[in-house]
């Protein structure tokens, strides 16, 4: 079972103070992964925020996995597409600070192991009508 609490195992990491909005009457997705390599749990967190910065959807949860934080990037980035998918909210800007997890997305070439991940996650961004893949 997961703990309930995030303690030691995991490591702090400075938070990004300059988030950059959306353009004007579009929504930007936020998404990262957390991974306690001692209990193999994996937090996922992913917000969706419009232009102004208002919080329009967001997700928190736990996995249980022993995965790496590469994979835990391609779950979390996967779950909160589904999410945002699921309350109909149509993202044009996808941000991720895992830059192998972009680099991945934008070669559109997904024939490794985890292949099939990236290639749901494609095609989430594709119906979601996501034109933008960045890092912060």
């Amino acid at each position: 079972k997961c703990a309930s609490g995030f303690g030691p195992p995991f490591r702090s990491v400075p938070l990004a103070l300059n988030w950059e909005a959306p353009p004007l009457a579009q929504l930007k997705f936020n998404v990262d992964a957390a991974v306690n390599s001692t209990t193999g749990c994996i937090g996922i967190g992913a917000v969706i925020r419009d232009s102004k910065g208002t919080v329009c959807g967001a997700l928190s949860t736990k996995i249980k996995g022993y995965l790496s934080a590469y994979i835990a990037e391609c779950f979390a980035l996967c779950a909160g597409l589904r999410f945002a998918l699921s309350q109909a909210l149509f993202i044009s800007v996808t941000e991720n600070e895992s830059l192998k997890v972009i680099s991945v997305l934008k070669k559109l070439e997904p024939l490794s192991c985890e292949g099939p991940i990236i290639t749901d996650i494609i095609a989430t961004l594709h119906m979601l009508g996501c034109t933008v893949i960045s890092s912060h």
